[in-house]
């Protein structure tokens, strides 16, 4: 009978990972301070930091069922032609530059195509100086925390930025489900 109660020990963990009886885990991110590095064009592009966001995260990310990211988004410009007010937050496994060229730390990809679609998380409303709550999930997540990569990025969906005006999503806090 005792080789029995360590499997059964197991057997009620497992069971218990899938019915939300362990409560999510709290875990903090480095914030990411955007400086743009080119200004907005007519052309759309996505800009991504090349820090990659989830490179610390244990092993155990592999075994997460989804993720939920809550944190402060502000948009700070540096003029009267700093008009942003709606971002794409956009996030990728790896930035391997398709379509894409480094400039100044940030990877700059082309979205003429709509080719980013797929690694866009959501659009966010915002005002110039303002802090702005969001909250984040979907599989494009998940997959980016379980892989341990993510690149972070934000296609300026609607105002005008200039060089050197800021994207700053900070007190990123992740709560990570199993």
């Amino acid at each position: 009978m005792k080789p029995l109660l360590p499997l059964l020990g197991l057997s009620a963990l497992l069971s218990a990972c899938g019915t939300g009886l362990i409560p999510a885990v709290p875990y903090s991110l480095p914030d990411i301070n955007a400086t743009l590095p080119v200004p907005s064009t007519a052309s759309p592009m996505v800009v991504y930091s090349t820090t990659d966001q989830f490179a610390s995260l244990p092993l155990i990310a592999k075994a997460i069922s989804s993720i939920e990211l809550k944190g402060d988004l502000v948009y700070l410009g540096n003029g009267p032609a700093s008009t942003l007010s709606n971002v794409g937050i956009y996030i990728r496994s790896s930035i391997d530059g398709k379509n894409c060229y480094n400039s100044s730390g940030y990877l700059i990809c082309a979205d003429d195509s709509g080719q980013e679609s797929a690694a866009k998380l959501q659009d966010v409303a915002i005002t110039k100086g303002n802090l702005t709550s969001i909250t984040m999930t979907g599989s494009v997540l998940n997959d980016a925390v379980k892989n341990r990569h993510g690149y972070i990025g934000f296609r300026i969906n609607q105002g005008g930025t200039m060089v050197n005006d800021q994207i700053n999503f900070t007190k990123i806090n992740a709560s990570i489900h199993f």
